[in-house]
């Protein structure tokens, strides 16, 4: 079946980019909420199946990551050819259904395992995948870097709004965690709406039809596999995946838990508590493109590196006195984390954006994204395993500590602009305008 590419020329008016924009934005509030919204449900899935709090979050965050890293990977391709926003409609629907579900199909550890595996694929899959091709099918270049960081703020919104929500509908529904985590149905069922009214508006930005520049994806392709920055950027994005699901996943146990180093806090002080990690993840993305221009003068390479480094230092500092001082003090060591760590993604995808030609961006995200959650997987696995080999929540943010640094490093090393494409895109353009002139 033929598909349509990105037009070499730009003509989508403000108005509707901003309204895909939202849409878009919606579809990232839903991931927040729906792919962490079991951590602050981690004690009480523990105390009704008598499972420890480190064996359920192996259960219910690197399984949906593994299956999110296929996800990705198997919707790359199905992004090249129906476009970003046809393959979100379609998971965002499909996630409603799951979500409702689930007080149908978590009886026990193996059902929920399959319903983290279910909800990774037909989530993460579409939007990670989806991420940098709807920013450069719909948007120029110079706002490319800002809706990347928006989107990502929609991430931790979904999050905070989840944290903010989740307790009182514990108390809501007498302590049924299940009705809890139906509820995630309603994010899904706002972005479904928001998705198919874009569709009131036209079609994404096209122009050359598949047949007449096929030759040039999988030649591109070819290339952007052999270039060491393409697989160092999945690495970091694993690292990023890494430390966010761990920090999401385990710190909220970490509030409540009464051993393992835990600091005992009541469900209804660790909530909101932990919606200020979300807040300063929020700040994070949307003051994202502010640091790298002014600050940074566009330095993607630096700023990685020193965003990296700063989000492993003060998930580590969560562990220390200061932090554990006062609630006050928690909340405000929560929204430097935040900050710092809700960068991570869209920096790494603002390069991949703006290194590699729009007719293969679904497949190199495809790709390294895929590359990503399977690394982002196996770090919150060890994570989980630490804990119960430890007993001791430190022994986590070592780890996320440990991973900062990683990242800080190859991020100084490899992260260098992609020049290969420099001479190819100048003479596919060519190409490709000889050949629509055609027709």
């Amino acid at each position: 079946m033929a598909y349509e590419a990105v037009s070499p020329k730009f003509h989508v008016s403000p108005v509707l980019r901003l309204f895909v924009g939202i849409a878009a934005l919606m579809a990232w509030i839903n991931i927040g909420w729906i792919i962490v919204g079991f951590a602050p449900l981690l004690p009480f899935i523990s105390d009704e199946l008598h499972i420890p709090v480190g064996t359920v979050m192996l259960c219910v965050f690197p399984l949906s990551s593994l299956a999110g890293g296929f996800g990705i990977m198997l919707c790359g391709p199905l992004i090249d050819k129906y476009g970003p926003r046809k393959v979100l409609f379609v998971s965002t629907i499909l996630c409603v259904i799951l979500n409702l579900m689930i007080p149908y199909i978590t009886h026990n550890i193996i059902e929920i395992s399959i319903l983290r595996i279910l909800t990774g694929l037909i989530t993460q899959g579409p939007v990670f995948a989806g991420n940098s091709a709807m920013a450069q099918r719909w948007f120029p270049h110079k706002e490319q870097g800002t809706w990347l960081g928006i989107w990502q703020a929609g991430f931790a919104i979904g999050m905070a709004v989840m944290y903010v929500v989740y307790f009182p509908l514990m108390k809501y529904f007498d302590g049924e965690w299940r009705d809890v985590a139906a509820f995630s149905a309603a994010p899904a069922a706002v972005a479904f709406i928001l998705l198919g009214i874009t569709y009131f508006f036209g079609k994404e930005p096209v122009a050359i039809r598949h047949e007449e520049y096929d030759a040039f994806v999988k030649r591109d392709f070819s290339i952007a596999r052999l270039l060491p920055v393409f697989w160092v950027g999945g690495i970091l994005l694993g690292c990023a995946q890494g430390v966010m699901e761990t920090i999401n996943g385990l710190t909220a146990s970490y509030l409540m838990s009464v051993d393992q180093g835990g600091l005992n806090w009541l469900p209804f002080k660790a909530g909101p508590a932990m919606a200020f990690i979300q807040y300063g993840m929020v700040a994070g993305a949307f003051l994202m493109s502010t640091m790298l221009y002014f600050i940074f003068r566009g330095k993607l390479k630096w700023y990685a590196a020193f965003n990296f480094l700063a989000a492993g230092l003060f998930a580590y500092f969560l562990t220390m006195t200061y932090a554990k001082g006062s609630l006050v003090h928690m909340e405000i060591s929560f929204i430097i984390v935040g900050f710092f760590a809700n960068q991570m993604f869209p920096i790494v995808t603002t390069f991949i954006t703006q290194n590699y030609p729009p007719y293969i961006l679904g497949r190199v995200f495809g790709m390294s994204g895929g590359v990503s959650i399977l690394l982002g997987a196996f770090f919150s696995g060890l994570a989980g395993m630490l804990l119960n080999w430890t007993n001791s929540y430190k022994s986590v943010y070592i780890l996320v500590l440990a991973v900062g640094v990683f990242a800080c490093i190859i991020s100084a090393v490899f992260l260098n602009p992609v020049k290969a494409f420099a001479s190819w895109r100048k003479e596919t353009a060519q190409a490709l305008a000889a050949s629509a002139s055609k027709h």
